[in-house]
C-alpha cells in the first residue's frame, strides 16, 4: 500500500513539472556575422582635346620671318598646304605658323579655315634696317587663280614667286611691272579671288582685271556676279577704281559691286589705278562670286 502511494506521488509531481514548463531552458544567442567591403573610387580621367589649329593656303604664299613684307622669305609654302597655327599678330592679318618644320609668318588672306579667338597674339621680332626688301626664293609654279575666300585681313600681292598680304613697312617698296590680268568667270558657280599691286610714283601704278564671262546656256541666258576689292598699304586713299557695266554699288577699294551679263554680253573690265601719294604701295585682292 505505501508503496503504490509513493508510486502515485511521484506522478503527480512529474504530471506537475510538466504542467509548469519542467526545468528552465536557457536560450542560446543569435551570432549575426555583417561583413563590410569597401566600394571601389571611380576617378574620372580628363578627356584629352586636340588643341591644334591649322589653316589651309589657297594660293602660293611666302612663309617669312616677321609679320609683314619687310621680314625675309623663309621658304614658299605652295597651295593647297596645310600649316598648324601657332600665333597671330595684333590685327590678325598675318599668322604665325609651322610649315614642314620652319617657323614663320605668313598673310591670313592666303588662307581658309576658322582661327579661334583664342589663338595667342605674338609680337614679331623688329624688322631688318635698311629698307626695302628681303631676297626672295623663287617658286616655279605660278600662283592659282581660283581659290576660296580667306580669313579676315588685307589684299595680297606677288613678290618672288609667293605672295603677302600687308602695307609698306620698312622702306618703300616698288610694284612690278605685270600683263593685265585675264579671268574666266562662270555665271552659274563662280568663286574665285585674284591679287595684284601698284605702286607710285615708281613701279606698276595700274592693274587691269579683264573678266570674260561663260555658263550661258538655253537656261540660263542671263545672270549676276559680286565683285569685292579689299586694297591695304600705303596710299589706298588715293587708288581709283573703274568698272564698266555695272550693277549696283559703286567700284571702289574695300567696296562690294555687281555687274549684269547676258549670252551677249559677257565682259567685265575693272581698272585699278594709283595716281598719287609719296612713296606709295597698294596690296589689293578682287573676290569674285556668285
Amino acid at each position: 500500500m505505501t508503496y503504490k502511494f509513493k508510486s502515485t506521488l511521484l506522478v503527480l509531481v512529474a504530471l506537475l513539472l510538466a504542467a509548469c514548463g519542467g526545468a528552465a531552458v536557457e536560450a542560446t544567442p543569435e551570432t549575426i556575422i555583417v561583413v563590410v567591403t569597401a566600394t571601389p573610387e571611380i576617378v574620372e580621367e580628363p578627356v584629352e582635346t586636340d588643341s591644334t589649329v591649322e589653316v589651309r593656303t589657297i594660293q602660293d604664299v611666302n612663309l617669312r620671318a616677321g609679320d609683314g613684307t619687310a621680314y625675309g622669305v623663309v621658304t614658299i609654302v605652295p597651295g593647297n598646304a596645310t600649316v598648324e597655327v601657332i600665333g597671330k599678330n595684333s590685327s590678325g592679318s598675318w599668322l604665325q605658323v609651322v610649315y614642314n618644320g620652319a617657323t614663320g609668318w605668313i598673310s591670313a588672306p592666303f588662307t581658309e579655315g576658322e582661327v579661334p579667338a583664342d589663338v595667342p597674339v605674338v609680337q614679331a621680332p623688329p624688322p631688318p634696317t635698311g629698307g626695302g626688301q628681303a631676297a626672295q626664293p623663287t617658286s616655279t609654279s605660278a600662283p592659282a587663280a581660283g581659290g576660296g575666300g580667306g580669313n579676315a585681313g588685307g589684299g595680297g600681292g606677288n613678290a618672288g614667286g609667293g605672295n603677302d598680304a600687308g602695307g609698306n613697312a620698312g622702306g618703300a617698296q616698288v610694284a612690278p611691272a605685270d600683263s593685265n590680268i585675264s579671268v574666266s568667270a562662270n555665271i552659274k558657280n563662280q568663286s574665285s579671288t585674284h591679287t595684284g599691286e601698284i605702286s607710285y610714283p615708281e613701279g606698276d601704278a595700274q592693274d587691269r582685271v579683264v573678266v570674260n564671262v561663260s555658263g550661258f546656256d538655253s537656261n540660263t541666258t542671263s545672270g549676276e556676279l559680286r565683285f569685292t576689292l579689299t586694297c591695304t598699304g600705303q596710299g589706298v586713299a588715293n587708288v581709283k577704281v573703274t568698272a564698266i557695266s555695272t550693277n549696283g554699288g559703286t567700284p571702289a577699294c574695300n567696296n562690294t559691286w555687281t555687274a549684269f551679263f547676258t549670252n551677249v554680253s559677257t565682259n567685265h573690265n575693272i581698272t585699278i589705278l594709283l595716281d598719287s601719294g609719296a612713296a606709295a604701295y597698294v596690296n589689293w585682292t578682287l573676290l569674285i562670286t556668285k
